[in-house]
């Protein structure tokens, strides 16, 4: 995973690769904070998890920097489902990364947990 301020440090990015049944994949989330409103927003997107359309999330940024976010799918014919992302700065040289996907009726179920330190 790469972090990094974009937009004179207006947004977070976090680009980052994976692997499933050894096929690469990779992901972007760019977050932003509205210190007004006390909303976070982002954009996800994911060469595995996604058609080519982005995902939309609102959410919260609370006194520890945990970046908690939710965002919804379409999954015809049935009601959309969520997904919520949580971005932990674990310190100042680790941060753990989660994806939970939401069903209609409330259950959540762990779908991607990573944890990355830096380099030095």
């Amino acid at each position: 995973m790469i972090v990094s301020r974009v937009a004179k440090g207006k947004f977070l990015a976090f680009a980052y690769t994976w692997s499933h049944e050894n096929v690469a994949h990779e992901g972007y989330i760019l977050a932003g904070y509205d210190e007004k409103q006390k909303l976070a927003t982002a954009a996800w997107v994911d060469s595995w998890h996604q058609s080519s359309k982005a995902l939309s999330c609102q959410g919260t940024i609370d006194e520890h920097g945990v970046i908690s976010l939710k965002g919804f799918y379409e999954a015809p014919p049935g009601p959309d489902w969520g997904w919520r992302i949580v971005i932990t700065p674990k310190s100042d040289n680790e941060l753990q990364l989660v994806m939970i996907n939401c069903s209609p009726e409330g259950v959540e179920d762990l779908a991607v947990q990573a944890d990355y330190s830096r380099y030095v």
